[in-house]
């Protein structure tokens, strides 16, 4: 096991539930596909609930407001380079709006704004 700080991220996935998830990235996945990036903007392979479901990172870090030994492991990093141009991912907040829009919008549900969580996981 390395000394490294574990990887949390934050995933938006397509689900009713207007919040982010938080996530650690095993480092086998790391290692499994090492072009792979686990940036704000890539996509990874989740287990949400029983089911598999693809999500957007739209934040990273090394802590969690849960703890870290309870958080799911990501399966997968899908992206070699992230979705969204820097220039939109350099304003944290405005990338984390749109990626949870993104998600939410992929799921075909209307998007609502009234069913955000906290203003730290708010989609609007």
């Amino acid at each position: 096991m390395s000394d490294l700080a574990p990887l949390v991220v934050r995933i938006a996935v397509p689900s009713p539930l207007r919040r982010v998830f938080d996530y650690l990235v095993p480092e086998h996945v790391l290692k499994d596909n090492p072009e792979a990036k686990a940036e704000v903007g890539c996509r990874v392979l989740v287990t949400f609930g029983r089911r598999e479901m693809t999500g957007l990172i739209v934040g990273t870090g090394t802590t969690s407001e849960f703890d870290i030994n309870k958080l799911k492991p990501v399966g997968r990093l899908l992206d070699c380079s992230p979705l969204l141009p820097e220039s939109l991912r350099a304003d944290r907040q405005h990338a984390h709006n749109r990626l949870c829009l993104l998600a939410a919008n992929s799921s075909y549900r209307r998007y609502d704004r009234r069913n955000c969580t906290s203003p730290s996981q708010r989609c609007q």
